[in-house]
């Protein structure tokens, strides 16, 4: 008996609302961590804006500005272990299904020349370098892909027409005459790179792969979407009515954040394939108006994600600088405290009796002499703070320890020969295998997407610098 097909139930703005405030709230302190992460990586512990390191002002009183110094060991840490995750030289190679059917031979030979081509096209060996350091240092790394038709090299243009749409011709050939005006492209994929604390998830899911719709939100210019949708007069009409709202938007690129109320808060939904959407869905929203929806197409899921470290009670995954964060506010509360007593108590300092008088003494080459009356005044040794430098070097020698990093520096690697430097580069395989390959499955995801929209997109122009005119008759 054949079975009835179903009704595709939508949401409503007010529904996708919901979704995207569970979501939210539910990682609420993981995106916190994430922004700050990045602020730690870029050395910014403590310094906000205006803000002063000076510990005394001119008159020489203690003011209420705190000393805080930065031993910036998290980007030496998230160097180490981008370049451990690059060590393996993870990447990507289409294999056949079966080694002896010829057809699956082919197949994988036509993917592995496309995949070449979009390595020098989107220059993704650049991206990979990137991204491992990003899967360091914020835990999760999030791809976006879209194809953009108005994207790429022209090659040619629309044909052009009069008032009444009618096309035009060459009088003399009859051949269709261009609008110079209109040009069409070539079509070019856009990679867009997802901070991961701007993606949102279904908050009752367990995990991120199985959350039944991965969001990403945005701010984009407001004149910009009203230029957009400027022709759709109920689209219009939702933007044009919104208040002026201000952001406090965290830009990744600056470590830092920024004010804006020019701006509107975008949300884009990413339904997976599902009873419910059996092709998938996507909605695109703004000012509790939808801008955009409809089927995925080619029920492909755009959005790649991988995790750094995985928990069985949390959907997200975090970083190594999680686990470095309170040796890190250790480090530099032991370091202030050590520069204070320099600047406070660091000077020597004389102690002679009340009622005793100093004054300067005769001048010799090479001499200064100091005259008193009284008692015989003491000098008092000042402090260089080196009663905490066994404390902080205890502190950073525990924080390598628990991160697979105490006996890695390059200046003991320079002593040992050379059968120990093999055992411990055989020793940091072991190490950092796990999370090398985390980055490599995503790297499959990532291409496996990419050649999966390619074969919807790309046009028989955009293969042929890729595969050879030869095996056009393989395109198939």
């Amino acid at each position: 008996m054949a079975r009835e097909r179903r009704e595709m139930k939508k949401h409503s703005v007010a529904e996708l609302n919901v979704l995207y405030d569970e979501g939210e709230s539910a990682d609420r302190e993981v995106f916190a961590e994430m922004r700050s992460n990045v602020m730690l990586l870029a050395g910014d512990h403590y310094k906000k804006p205006g803000e002063s390191d000076q510990l005394r002002d001119r008159t020489g009183q203690q003011t209420n500005v705190q000393l805080r110094l930065v031993k910036n060991h998290v980007h030496k840490v998230v160097r180490h272990y981008g370049t451990s995750i690059l060590a393996y030289a993870p990447g990507v190679v289409a294999m056949p299904q079966n080694d002896a059917d010829l057809q699956d031979q082919k197949d994988a030979e036509l993917n592995q020349a496309v995949y070449v081509q979009h390595k020098s096209d989107y220059r993704l060996k650049e991206r990979y370098r990137q991204w491992a350091l990003d899967f360091s240092a914020v835990g999760e790394l999030c791809s976006f892909i879209r194809w953009n038709p108005d994207a790429g090299r022209v090659i040619g243009n629309e044909q052009a027409t009069n008032e009444q749409g009618e096309p035009l011709f060459d009088q003399q050939t009859g051949e269709p005459l261009p609008d110079e005006e209109k040009p069409v492209f070539e079509g070019k994929f856009e990679i867009e790179d997802i901070f991961a604390a701007n993606l949102f998830r279904d908050s009752c899911s367990k995990s991120m792969r199985e959350s039944p719709f991965l969001g990403i939100r945005k701010t984009i210019a407001k004149k910009k979407l009203i230029e957009r949708y400027k022709d759709q007069e109920d689209k219009l009409k939702g933007l044009s009515n919104s208040g002026r709202e201000e952001f406090v938007v965290f830009e990744p690129m600056r470590s830092a954040y920024r004010k804006t109320s020019e701006e509107v808060l975008v949300k884009e939904y990413y339904f997976r394939p599902c009873r419910e959407y059996p092709e998938g869905y996507f909605y695109i929203t703004a000012c509790d108006t939808v801008l955009e929806e409809g089927p995925l197409p080619f029920g492909i899921f755009p959005i790649i994600w991988g995790g750094f470290d995985e928990f069985p009670t949390s959907a997200r995954a975090r970083s190594i600088v999680k686990v470095i964060r309170p040796y890190i506010a250790e480090i530099n509360r032991a370091s202030s405290q050590l520069a204070m007593h320099q600047i406070t108590i660091g000077d020597d300092k004389i102690l002679y009796q009340k009622g005793s008088k100093l004054e300067q003494g005769a001048l010799l080459p090479g001499v200064r002499g100091i005259s008193y009356q009284g008692r015989t005044p003491e000098v008092l040794p000042g402090r260089d703070g080196s009663q905490f430098l066994a404390y902080i070097q205890a502190q950073i020698a525990e924080m390598y320890s628990v991160v697979m990093l105490g006996e890695l520096s390059e200046e003991k690697m320079s002593q040992l020969d050379p059968m120990t430097l093999l055992y411990r580069a055989a020793s940091q395989q072991q190490r950092y295998g796990l999370y090398a390959e985390k980055f490599e499955q995503y790297l499959i995801d990532f291409v496996s997407t990419l050649l999966e929209m390619s074969k919807h997109y790309l046009p028989d122009s955009a293969l042929v610098p890729a595969i050879g005119r030869g095996e056009l008759i393989n395109l198939e």
